[in-house]
C-alpha cells in the first residue's frame, strides 16, 4: 500500500513508496493545497503539508490506479537564546544576544535603570523555522538590569571629643558614592 512519512525541515526527506503487483508505480508531490496539476516527482524539502500521488498506468494486461497520502513537513525548531541579566551600572545597557543565521535582533533598546526591558528576535525564515514557544515569526523576551548592591562605609577608628566647635566625620570613599 502506498506510504508517505512525516519529517523536520533540514532532515533528510524519505521518499514515499509503494509497490504494485503489476506494472511501475510513479510517485508524484504537491502542496495538498494546490491544484493538481501542480504534482511534481522532486520530492519537496520546505515545511508544510504535501500529498503524494502514486499512479500506475493502465496498459492491455491491467488496470490502471492512482491512490494518494497526506505527509508533512515539520518547520525546525530553534530555541530561543538564554538572557542574561547584568547589574545597574548609571550607564545604558543592552542585553547580550548569541548570534545565529536562524534569526536577527529586531529590538534590543535596553536602558539605564533596573528594571526589565525587552529583546524582540525575529526568525529569518519563518516558513521553515519555529520558535520552541511560540508559532509567531517573533518573539519577545526579558532582559533584565538588576538593582546594584551598594556596599556600607566602612567605620573608622575616629573618636570626637567635645571641643565646642562643630567637627566633621569623614566617610571612607568606594565605588558607590
Amino acid at each position: 500500500s502506498p506510504a508517505a512519512n512525516n519529517w523536520t525541515y533540514g532532515s533528510d526527506g524519505i521518499a514515499a513508496t509503494a509497490t504494485a503487483k503489476f506494472g511501475t508505480v510513479t510517485v508524484e508531490y504537491k502542496l495538498s493545497t494546490a491544484d493538481d496539476n501542480a504534482y511534481s516527482q522532486v520530492l519537496p524539502t520546505n515545511a508544510g503539508t504535501y500529498t503524494a500521488r502514486f499512479t500506475v498506468i493502465e496498459t492491455s494486461n491491467y488496470k490502471g490506479l492512482t491512490a494518494t497520502d497526506n505527509f508533512v513537513i515539520e518547520k525546525q525548531t530553534v530555541t530561543e537564546p538564554t538572557i542574561e541579566s547584568k547589574v545597574y551600572s548609571g550607564s545604558n545597557q543592552v542585553a547580550t544576544v548569541a548570534q545565529s543565521g536562524l534569526y536577527t535582533v529586531t529590538t534590543n533598546a535596553g536602558g539605564t535603570n533596573a528594571g526589565d526591558y525587552d529583546v524582540v528576535l525575529t526568525l529569518t525564515d519563518s516558513n521553515n523555522y519555529k520558535w520552541s514557544t511560540t508559532s509567531e515569526a517573533a518573539v519577545t523576551l526579558t532582559f533584565t538590569i538588576n538593582k546594584a548592591q551598594l556596599t556600607a562605609p566602612e567605620a573608622d577608628a575616629t573618636v570626637f571629643t567635645y571641643t565646642g566647635s562643630a567637627q566633621t566625620y569623614v566617610l571612607l570613599a568606594n565605588d558607590n558614592y
